[in-house]
């Protein structure tokens, strides 16, 4: 399964055509719903395409074989404990090309330490992210300024974003 996204563009009709061959499914989505999906930020919408992935693909749910790691790291977005739980026990599996045992391990245990994605907060910074974790959130901003910005997020939370750099910030439990 794969995710094709077309950008900039002027539809002449918003009729779509599914071959299904090519295409198994096809809609119009908001620049919003792209943001979002792709950020992970809706734990079931990630559940069902992982469940869809596995039921397809030639490895199953077996994650050593093609394509496993990143499916692996895909489910950590709904299921941070079952991946963490594979690494760990799998800690040399198998990768595609341009992926690391280290990158695929911390984005994992990232994700199993500080939560699933929190879509009822939002931010008025583009870059931003809440997880939670047992009722604690956590609060993430990536500043690409070079000053610092405060990032002031729905739920009344402010985070002093440093410059160039990425800033977390974890509420008291």
């Amino acid at each position: 399964a794969s995710l094709m996204i077309g950008c900039l563009a002027e539809a002449k009709t918003r009729a779509l055509h599914v071959d299904g061959v090519e295409l198994e499914d096809a809609r119009w989505f908001t620049r919003e719903e792209c943001s979002a999906m792709l950020a992970g930020r809706h734990p079931d919408y990630v559940k069902r395409n992982h469940d869809r992935i596995v039921s397809v693909r030639k490895g199953g749910n077996d994650y050593n074989t093609g394509w496993g790691d990143l499916v692996c790291m895909f489910n950590a977005l709904q299921d941070p404990a079952k991946s963490a739980a594979y690494i760990d026990a799998t800690p040399d599996c198998k990768l595609e090309g341009g992926n690391t045992h280290a990158f695929m391990f911390h984005w994992i245990h990232t994700l199993n330490d500080i939560g699933l994605n929190d879509a009822s907060v939002t931010a008025d910074a583009p870059l931003t992210g809440v997880f939670t974790k047992n009722g604690r959130r956590t609060y993430v901003a990536y500043n690409g300024d070079a000053q610092p910005v405060t990032v002031n997020f729905s739920d009344g939370t402010k985070l002093a974003a440093n410059p160039n750099s990425l800033t977390v910030k974890r509420a008291q439990p």
